[in-house]
C-alpha cells in the first residue's frame, strides 16, 4: 500500500469538506464574503502611509535613534532647499533681491523653525584678519613686506605697469641669491603669484566686467572659483553665481510626511508670491522634504494607476482567456475579494504602508488571479460533459491541492522576507504572504460558491486561448524533447555565464522618478556647490573637544572638509592678535595712487615679468620642485596672455583699459579702508558670533556640532566604508545620511541572500513533502530555476541591473515561478495514463492564462514613473515570462523524454 504524507491526508480531508459547504450553501458564502469585504473596506480606507527611513530599520535601532535624538536636539539637518535660477540677462543682484524677500516671508510661517540664505559678509570682513590661520597670514604679510616693500616706506599702488615691475625685479634678485622667490614659502608665494596675474590677464581681456565683478567686499577679491558656494554679497549659490539657495528647516521632528507637505505647500507658496512680481527668475524645490513629498506624490499616482491597469488588463486578458465572459467576472470578483481582505489586514497587522509596500496590490494582482484561473479553466473543460455542481466538484478534485500547495509555497517565499533586517522588505514579506493566503482563501470559499451559482453550463464559445494553446500545439510542443532540452542546457549555461556580470547599483538617485525637480535641483546641489546633503555629523560638549575632533579629521584622508563654528572664531587667540597689529602697521603703509594708463609701460613690465617667471620656474625644476615648477610656469602662461590681449589692443580697449583702471583704484581704496577697519576691530568671540552662525552650528542644548564631507562617491560601497569608518575614529558617535546608508544597504544585501536561501530551503521542503519524494520536487522546480538563470542572463545581455528597490525579485520570482511547475507535475502524477502532450493541453492552458496575467499584474509596474518601481516591475515581467516558457516548453519535454526513457527500459525488460 502506497504511503501517504500527512500533509496531503490532510489535504484531501479538508478540502472535500470545504468543498461540500460551500456546495451546500453558496449564497451564505457569497453574503459572508460580501460582509467580510465590507468590513476589510472599511479597515483598509484608514491605512496610513509613512516614509520616514525609521519605518525601513528595525525598531530600537542604534544609530537610527542617535539620528532622531540628534534631530530633536538640533532641527535642520536637512533642509528644504529653494534654488533660484537666474534668466539669460537677469541682474543676480536681482535674484539677491528675491531671495531676501523668500527668506523674510518664510520667517513668519509656523511650519519653518529656521531660514538660511546668505552669510553675513559685514561681520565676516570685520574680522576677516582673525579667521585667517595665524601661519598663513604672518606669511603673506611677509611676502608682501619681501616683494613689494623689502626696505620698509609706503606701499604705493599705482598700476600695474610698477607692480610687474617690482615683481620681476625681487624674483631677479632672489634668484641671484640662490631662491627662487623671496619667500621662506615659497609654494605659497608662487601661488598667489598666480593669482595676481591671473587677475590681470582677465581685466586686460574683459576691464569693465572685472571692475563691475569686484563689489564691495574684500571677498570680491577673490576669483570666483575659489569662493565657493558664495556669491561677492555672500549669498548661498552654486560655483558660477548663477543660482542661489535658501535652505529652510521644517519643525517637527521629520518623519511627519504631512508636515513635510505642509512646508513644501507654504514654501511654494511663498516662492511665487515673490516671483510672481519679478520676472526673469526661475525656481525649484530640492532637499529630503521635496524630495519626500514629490516621490510619495509620484508613488500614489503610480499605484493608482498601476493598480488599475493591472486589474483591467487582468479582466481583459481574462475574456480572451475564457469561453464564457461571466467567468472573467467571477474570476475579477474572486480577486477583487482576496485583496480587499489583504488591505484589511494590512490595517489589522501594521496599520500602515511604507514606501516598499504601496507595491502590494498590483502585485496580489498579477499573483492572486492565479488562484482562480486554474479552476476557472478545469471547470470550463468539466462543464463539456458535466453538470454545474458535478463540474464545481471534479474542478476543485484536480486542482484545489495543487491550488493549495502552489499559493502556500509562494506565501512561503514571501515570509522568508522576515528574516531581513530591513524592516520595509520584512513588511513586504509580511503583508504578501498574508495576501497571497487570503486571495487563496477567497479562491476556496467564494470561487466555488460563485461557480455553481453563476457559472456558465456546456463548451461555450472558443475563447482566444484556447485557437492558440490546443492539442495540436501541445503535441507540437512535445515533439522532439531531446533537441529542445539540448537549446534549454545551452540558453542556461549562456545565462549562468552572463548572470556573472549583472551589478548592483547603490545610488538611491537612481530610484526615483525621472526628471523630477527635486532630483534636477539636488544633482545641481551635489555637483555644482559645497551644500550637498552627504555629511556625518559630530558632536562636542566645548570648544577644546571639537578642536581636537578637527584635528583628528585632518589626519583622514577620506574626510574633505571639516565645517563647524572654529572657522569663525581664532585658532590661535595671542598669535592673531599679534598677526593683526602686523597687518594694521602694513595696511597704514598701503597708498593708492592714480596715474595715467600707459599701454607701452605696461607691455614691457609684463615681459619682464614673463622672463623672470620663465626663469624661476626652471630654477625650481632644476632642484627638484615640480608642484613649485608647475605654479611658475602657468603664472608665466598667464603674463604672456596678458602681455599679448596689450599688444592686440586698439586705441579704443586702451582708453577702456584706463577708465576701467580709474574705478579699479578707487575701489581699492574703499576694500583697503575696510580692511584696516578689520584690523582695529577686536577678536571674535563666541558671543559676538551672527544668529545665523549659531543656529547652523550650535544645538539647542548648547552642544557644537561639526560636518564631516566626504572626498569620494557616496554610493561606492568600498568608499562609503572607508568614509563612516573614519568619521568613527574621529568621533565613534558620529552619525548622518552617510552611516545611515550603509546601515540600510548592509541590511538589505545580507537580508536578500538570507530569504533567497531561506525561500529556496523552505520551496524545497513544501514540495517534497507534496510530491513524496525528491524526484518530483525536483521536476517542478525546474522551470523556475531554468526561469531565474535565464532571467539574470537577459538582465546582463539588455544592461539591466539590480537596485534597493528590485532585488527582492528574485525571491518574489521563486515564489511566484513555482506555481507553474507545481500544477503541471500535479497534474502528470494525477493522470499518470494520459500522453505528456493530453496532460499539457489539459493544464499547460491555465498556466498560459495564469502566468500571463501575473505578467500584467506585475508589468504594470514597468508603467510606473518611479524607477525604483518601475526597474521592480520590469525584472517580475521577465521572470515570470521566462519561467512561463521552461514550464510550458522545457518541463513537459523534460517530462515526455523521461517517460520515453521509462517506457525503453520497461521494453527491455529492465525495472
Amino acid at each position: 500500500m502506497r504511503r501517504r504524507c500527512i500533509v496531503q491526508a490532510m489535504l484531501r480531508g479538508l478540502l472535500p469538506r470545504i468543498e461540500e459547504l460551500v456546495l451546500r450553501r453558496p449564497r451564505a458564502v457569497l453574503a459572508g464574503a460580501a460582509l467580510t469585504c465590507l468590513l476589510a473596506g472599511w479597515l483598509g480606507s484608514g491605512i496610513e502611509l509613512r516614509t520616514s527611513r525609521r519605518e525601513m530599520v528595525p525598531k530600537g535601532d542604534a544609530n537610527q535613534a542617535r539620528w532622531d535624538a540628534l534631530r530633536r536636539e538640533f532641527n535642520g539637518p536637512e533642509p528644504l532647499i529653494v534654488a533660484l535660477d537666474a534668466a539669460e540677462g537677469t541682474p543676480i543682484e536681482q535674484v539677491e533681491r528675491a531671495a531676501d524677500a523668500i527668506a523674510e516671508a518664510l520667517r513668519e510661517d509656523a511650519s519653518v523653525s529656521r531660514v538660511f540664505h546668505r552669510v553675513d559678509l559685514e561681520w565676516l570682513t570685520d574680522h576677516a584678519l582673525y579667521l585667517a590661520p595665524p601661519e598663513q597670514l604672518e606669511s603673506a604679510l611677509e611676502q608682501i613686506e619681501r616683494l613689494l616693500a623689502p626696505e620698509g616706506g609706503p606701499i604705493l599702488l599705482d598700476g600695474f605697469a610698477r607692480l610687474d615691475e617690482r615683481l620681476a625685479a625681487r624674483i631677479e634678485e632672489s634668484l641671484g641669491e640662490g631662491s627662487v622667490l623671496p619667500s621662506d614659502d615659497a609654494a605659497a608665494a608662487a601661488e598667489r603669484l598666480l593669482r595676481l596675474v591671473r587677475f590681470e590677464r582677465r581685466f586686460l581681456e574683459e576691464p569693465e566686467q572685472r571692475v563691475e565683478a569686484i563689489g564691495d567686499s574684500p571677498l570680491a577679491l577673490v576669483e570666483p572659483e575659489e569662493r565657493g558656494s558664495l556669491t561677492p554679497a555672500g549669498y548661498l549659490a552654486t560655483y558660477d553665481q548663477r543660482t542661489l539657495f535658501v535652505l529652510v528647516s521644517e519643525r517637527g521632528d521629520g518623519s511627519s510626511l504631512p508636515l513635510k507637505r505642509t512646508l513644501v505647500a507654504h514654501t511654494r507658496a511663498a516662492v511665487e508670491r515673490v516671483l510672481a512680481a519679478r520676472p526673469g527668475i526661475a525656481y525649484g524645490l530640492t532637499g529630503p522634504p521635496a524630495m519626500t513629498v514629490e516621490e510619495m506624490a509620484a508613488i500614489g499616482r503610480d499605484g493608482r494607476r498601476t493598480s488599475a491597469v493591472a486589474v483591467v488588463g487582468v479582466y481583459l486578458l481574462s475574456l480572451a482567456a475564457f469561453r464564457r465572459r461571466r467567468h472573467a467576472l467571477l474570476g475579477l470578483a474572486t480577486l477583487v475579494c482576496g485583496v480587499v481582505w489583504s488591505l484589511g489586514a494590512v490595517r489589522l497587522e501594521l496599520g500602515y504602508l511604507n514606501m516598499i509596500t504601496t507595491a502590494l496590490v498590483p502585485i496580489l494582482v498579477g499573483m492572486g488571479i492565479d488562484y482562480a484561473i486554474h479552476p476557472i479553466s478545469q471547470f470550463e473543460l468539466e462543464t463539456r460533459t458535466l453538470a454545474r455542481a458535478a463540474a464545481v466538484r471534479a474542478t476543485f478534485r484536480k486542482t484545489a491541492a495543487a491550488v493549495v500547495v502552489s499559493a502556500a509555497t509562494t506565501a512561503a517565499a514571501f515570509f522568508c522576507f522576515l528574516f531581513m533586517q530591513f524592516r520595509g522588505f520584512a513588511e513586504l514579506g509580511l503583508v504578501t504572504g498574508v495576501g497571497v493566503l487570503l486571495c487563496l482563501l477567497a479562491a476556496l470559499l467564494l470561487l466555488p460558491a460563485l461557480l455553481v451559482l453563476f457559472g456558465g453550463a456546456g463548451g461555450g464559445r472558443d475563447a482566444a486561448v484556447d485557437r492558440v494553446w490546443d492539442l495540436g500545439a501541445a503535441r507540437r510542443v512535445c515533439a522532439r524533447p531531446a533537441p529542445v532540452l539540448a537549446v534549454a542546457l545551452v540558453g542556461t549555461l549562456a545565462g549562468a555565464w552572463l548572470a556573472r556580470g549583472v551589478e548592483l547599483d547603490s545610488s538611491l538617485l537612481e530610484l526615483l522618478p525621472a526628471g523630477a525637480e527635486s532630483l534636477r535641483y539636488l544633482e545641481r546641489v551635489n555637483e555644482e556647490s559645497a551644500l550637498a546633503n552627504n555629511f556625518n555629523l559630530v558632536v562636542a560638549d566645548d570648544l577644546e573637544a571639537l578642536a581636537a575632533l578637527r584635528e583628528r579629521a585632518r589626519r583622514e584622508e577620506t574626510i574633505a572638509r571639516f565645517e563647524s563654528i572654529l572657522t569663525f572664531l581664532p585658532q590661535d587667540p595671542d598669535r592673531s592678535a599679534a598677526a593683526v597689529a602686523r597687518a594694521a602697521a602694513l595696511l597704514d603703509r598701503i597708498r593708492v595712487r592714480d596715474e595715467p594708463f600707459d599701454a607701452d609701460a605696461l607691455h614691457t613690465a609684463l615681459r619682464r615679468l614673463e622672463a623672470a617667471l620663465a626663469e624661476a620656474a626652471d630654477a625650481a625644476f632644476v632642484t627638484g620642485l615640480g608642484e613649485l615648477s608647475g605654479n611658475l610656469e602657468q603664472a608665466r602662461a598667464e603674463a604672456e596672455a596678458a602681455a599679448a590681449t596689450l599688444a592686440a589692443a586698439d586705441a579704443e580697449r586702451i582708453e577702456r583699459i584706463g577708465r576701467a583702471l580709474h574705478r579699479l583704484r578707487a575701489k581699492l581704496r574703499d576694500l583697503l579702508e575696510q580692511a584696516r577697519v578689520a584690523a582695529r576691530a577686536p577678536a571674535p568671540s563666541l558671543a559676538s558670533l551672527p544668529a545665523a552662525i549659531r543656529d547652523r552650528y550650535v544645538t539647542s542644548r548648547g552642544r557644537f556640532l561639526a560636518y564631516l564631507y566626504p572626498d569620494g562617491d557616496m554610493y561606492d560601497p568600498a568608499f562609503l566604508a572607508a568614509f563612516n569608518a573614519a568619521c568613527r575614529r574621529v568621533d565613534a558617535e558620529a552619525i548622518g545620511f552617510p552611516v545611515l546608508f550603509e546601515d540600510h544597504s548592509n541590511r538589505i544585501t545580507a537580508g536578500f541572500e538570507t530569504a533567497f536561501i531561506a525561500g529556496a530551503l523552505l520551496v524545497c521542503l513544501l514540495l517534497a513533502i507534496d510530491l513524496r519524494g525528491v524526484r518530483h520536487a525536483l521536476l517542478a522546480m525546474v522551470p523556475v530555476l531554468l526561469g531565474v538563470t535565464w532571467m539574470l542572463g537577459l538582465m546582463r545581455a539588455f544592461g539591466l541591473h539590480f537596485n534597493f528597490a528590485n532585488l527582492v525579485a528574485v525571491p518574489i520570482v521563486i515564489g511566484v515561478g513555482i506555481d507553474s511547475g507545481v500544477h503541471l507535475v500535479h497534474r502528470y502524477r494525477l493522470e499518470r495514463d494520459c500522453e505528456i502532450p493530453v496532460i499539457l493541453a489539459h493544464t499547460g492552458r491555465a498556466i498560459l492564462i495564469a502566468s500571463l496575467t501575473t505578467m500584467l499584474g506585475f508589468g504594470s509596474l514597468a508603467l510606473a514613473t518611479h524607477r525604483g518601481m518601475q526597474s521592480l516591475g520590469l525584472l517580475l515581467l521577465i521572470g515570470v515570462g521566462t519561467n512561463l516558457v521552461a514550464a510550458i516548453v522545457v518541463l513537459p519535454c523534460l517530462l515526455a523524454w523521461r517517460r520515453h526513457g521509462t517506457d525503453s527500459r520497461a521494453a527491455r525488460g529492465y525495472p
